[in-house]
């Protein structure tokens, strides 16, 4: 009887063993999937990140251009007006 207990007590324990060592290995698979994943999204933000700032600075850039283009033709404009006034 107690031989009898004994086995069963162990064939539970190895069960539960078992159960354990299945779950641990599912959530370390789960854990590197995540992982994985995770490098993925911070990969993609940085692109992200680094096309913003391109788009950005080529902004500037056009905005800077434009002021520049503005005060050359204002500025031609007063010479021109100065030049009328002249005459």
């Amino acid at each position: 009887m107690q031989r009898d207990d004994a086995i069963d007590e162990k064939s539970t324990l190895q069960a539960m063993l078992n159960r354990r060592n299945n779950e641990l290995e599912q959530l370390k698979a789960d854990y590197e999937a995540q992982s994985a994943k995770l490098k993925q999204t911070i990969q993609a933000k940085i692109e992200a990140l680094t096309k913003l700032d391109e788009i950005q600075s080529m902004q500037i850039e056009l905005d800077f251009k434009y002021v520049v283009r503005y005060a050359k033709l204002s500025s031609f404009e007063l010479v021109n007006d100065e030049k009328m006034l002249r005459c």
